[in-house]
């Protein structure tokens, strides 16, 4: 029975329609489960080159710095 506060679809009335509806569940499933990794992957990949970057220039920083000491 079919509630108006129920999100989800109506129960199905025949064997078939319990499938495609089963099969929906599970791609649904994956497709949020692979999004989330997809996220946290290129979030890893993202603060990882930002902060060799950062490292990078902050060592250019410091030879150009220790050169005007030195000069």
């Amino acid at each position: 029975k079919a509630y108006p506060f129920h999100l989800g679809s109506q129960d199905a009335t025949s064997p078939i329609m319990e499938k495609l509806l089963h099969f929906h569940d599970h791609i649904n499933n994956y497709f949020w489960i692979s999004s989330l990794v997809f996220y946290i992957i290129s979030l890893i990949l993202t603060t990882r080159l930002t902060q060799m970057h950062t490292l990078d220039a902050q060592v250019e920083t410091f030879e150009q710095f220790t050169a005007i000491i030195l000069i």
